[in-house]
């Protein structure tokens, strides 16, 4: 099993550095390290004056809506070992969004967990802010072009598949009960769902096969896992291509 130096060094060798704003998506079971520490790790790495965010999505407040209940405070993250572990850090900052909210340590946790908007792929929410400080986006234990990497769905949005006049996604509202500082409201919020009810599926593959291509992508092998990482601005450009030049490539509907 390796220890914290190893994994330090693995990770700068990567190209994880220094000041790194870093948006950490993973699977770890299997892994040879304690999550505890790989964070210790990731954080040792940007250090103080860098940014690790997680996601700690909820997925509970849209299947439950309208009785759905997000408790900002309490709400656990449904989304792996590692985003419990920096939500319940007392520095960790958690964004306002019942459906994808994010913690957040370091230097601009406060900036990032401030973030609230209606809708999860608002260019003034995370993935929006993510997108334009062009931070680093990594996948660990994960097929990276795969359902987890909703940044993705963050490009279908802006690059407008409903307003192109597809049918693959649609935006849907979801009410629910919000709770912050333990006083509770009512409020709707919205994300671009997926059209289950003409069939639509999707596979993000073909943007996986155009990053590689273009070689925009770091990857390695550490901890039994495979890690991945990418440029946001880069990630966007060739996702963007791809859903808006080649969509019979990501979308398929049922006959």
């Amino acid at each position: 099993m390796e220890d914290h130096a190893d994994l330090i060094e693995h990770l700068r060798a990567l190209g994880i550095e220094s000041g790194d704003l870093l948006l950490v998506h993973s699977a770890l079971s299997g892994m040879a390290c304690r999550p505890e520490t790989l964070l210790d790790a990731l954080l040792e790495v940007i250090g103080p004056e860098g940014t690790l965010l997680v996601p700690t999505f909820t997925p509970s407040f849209r299947h439950d809506s309208p009785d759905g209940t997000f408790d900002l405070d309490r709400t656990p993250s449904s989304v792996g070992y590692l985003t419990e572990l920096v939500r319940t850090r007392a520095d960790a900052v958690r964004n306002l969004d019942p459906i994808h909210s994010f913690a957040a340590i370091g230097g601009r946790a406060d900036e990032f967990g401030r973030l609230h908007a209606r809708n999860s792929y608002d260019p003034n929410n995370v993935l929006g802010r993510l997108h334009v400080a062009d931070a680093k986006i990594m996948a660990v234990g994960l097929d990276p072009f795969g359902r987890s990497m909703t940044f993705f769905h963050y490009v279908e949005q802006r690059e407008g598949v409903e307003r192109r006049g597809w049918t693959y996604r649609h935006e849907k509202a979801f009410p629910g009960t919000i709770v912050v500082r333990d006083k509770a409201f009512s409020a709707e919020y919205a994300i671009h769902v997926q059209n289950f009810e003409d069939g639509v599926t999707y596979d993000f593959a073909p943007i996986g096969e155009e990053l590689d291509r273009r070689g925009v992508m770091h990857a390695g092998t550490f901890v039994d896992k495979l890690f991945t990482w990418g440029r946001a601005s880069d990630m966007y450009e060739v996702a963007g291509d791809v859903i808006v030049d080649e969509p019979d490539q990501i979308y398929a509907v049922d006959a």
